[in-house]
């Protein structure tokens, strides 16, 4: 235990190659943080010193529930140091030293889901991490995924030096080629293969021989080494290894499609929420909604029916006498009924348009893209067609319905 700059250090919570990770307390605010202090050596070089500064800078901005958040960047007796949020609870690698090959399937998949949300909005402020590996994704109180130590792609700069982990570094950056997010989905690819198996994708006597590995072709699918996981799954983990970067998932939308997809079947023990509007009808007759009313309620969701006059409906208006119960309920019910069908149809419409776009968003390179768009955009046609066919059928069953009210009204007076 020692004071380091203004904090407090504890104790050590691990090392690696740059430096160590301490418990320790922001004396100021008297609150707990993860304190990574790097080599001196490293902070005796001004590029790099920038060089991470300006990552660091960069991975403060970004704000997301499984990023662990940058609370400060500096230098204390010429070793640069970051304080970072402090996760309580515990690691992926943590979990996977107690049980090597058998972490709960979907658990690890849920894990994913998080790191990938958490990889797209890096990559959308252009960042890319470097360094996924179990060791770098902690977990809150919670149990939600952390990623952490961002910044890694300051390291390599101009140098010679490839920094990474042999299990995971991705095939371009082992040969200093360009790299992008795909680098990070593959190095999180072999994150998930090695928590699902036990062992990692590719394996050697050396560091060097374990990199060679990925070369001479493509791992074992995680259902050789472990029978209970799923072909779905082989599926994700495998495109995610593909050596070359535009075999995998074009964007990071097209990955977490596919793990909502496979988690799909295996909904929380929260629940889900529920979303949208339901059109309900209470009763043998609607009092306060009308046949205009649904129509419109549907041209909230779709956003392609025009608004709709509100004609002469009052509140209350088939709520009269009993004794007109018989001259609406035949033509008016069956109206109704057919509405129903109309709004059904709608929604049908509405369905084909949506998975229509699933379709496109699933394509894997820029061409299957180009069709699929060319395709969606047809389905949205036919949509909005079809919306507008039983809008007007709408309409014409609203004018009955209408017309056989002002009917029952002007009987009634008689």
């Amino acid at each position: 235990p020692g004071d380091f700059g203004p904090f407090h250090l504890e104790k050590e919570l691990g090392h690696g190659g740059m430096g160590g990770v301490y418990l320790g307390k922001d004396v100021m605010l008297d609150r707990p943080c993860a304190i990574k202090v790097m080599l001196a050596s490293l902070g005796g070089d001004p590029e790099f010193v920038e060089r991470f500064k300006k990552e660091a800078q960069a991975a403060a901005k970004l704000q997301h529930p499984n990023i662990a958040q940058i609370y400060r960047f500096d230098i204390h007796e010429g070793r640069p140091y970051i304080a970072m949020e402090l996760c309580k609870g515990g690691s992926l690698d943590g979990e996977m030293e107690k049980s090597p090959g058998r972490l709960d399937v979907v658990h690890v998949m849920r894990v994913g889901e998080q790191l990938a949300s958490a990889l797209s909005i890096a990559a959308e402020a252009g960042l890319v991490h470097g360094d996924v590996k179990p060791e770098n994704v902690l977990y809150d109180t919670d149990g939600n995924a952390k990623l952490v130590d961002f910044g890694l792609a300051a390291m390599q700069g101009e140098s010679n030096e490839i920094w990474g982990t042999p299990y995971y570094i991705s095939p371009e950056k082992c040969m200093k080629k360009k790299i992008d997010f795909r680098a990070d989905i593959y190095s999180l690819g072999g994150t998930l293969y090695h928590a699902l198996t036990g062992v990692p994708p590719f394996d050697g006597d050396d560091p060097v021989a374990v990199v060679k590995a990925r070369f001479q072709g493509p791992p074992k699918k995680p259902s050789e080494l472990r029978p209970d996981v799923p072909p779905e799954v082989d599926a994700i983990i495998m495109r995610m290894l593909e050596v070359e970067p535009s075999r995998r998932h074009p964007t990071y939308q097209s990955l977490l499609g596919d793990f909502k997809r496979y988690l799909s079947k295996f909904p929380t023990s929260s629940g889900t929420k529920g979303g949208g509007k339901k059109l309900t009808i209470k009763g043998r007759k609607p009092k306060l909604t009308s046949p205009v009313a649904a129509t419109q309620s549907v041209a909230g969701v779709t956003g392609q029916v025009a608004e709709q006059p509100q004609g002469a409906i009052l509140p209350g208006r088939f709520g009269m006498d009993p004794a007109l119960e018989g001259a609406e309920e035949g033509e008016g019910m069956g109206a109704l009924k057919m509405i129903l069908i109309a709004v059904a149809g709608v929604i049908g419409v509405i369905v084909l348009a949506v998975v229509g776009l699933l379709w496109y968003m699933h394509s894997s390179t820029v061409a299957e893209e180009t069709e699929r768009m060319t395709g969606a955009r047809s389905v949205m046609l036919e949509a909005k067609r079809s919306v507008e066919a039983n809008r007007k059928i709408a309409d014409e069953y609203n004018k009955r319905i209408l017309a056989c009210a002002d009917a029952a009204e002007e009987a009634c007076t008689k």
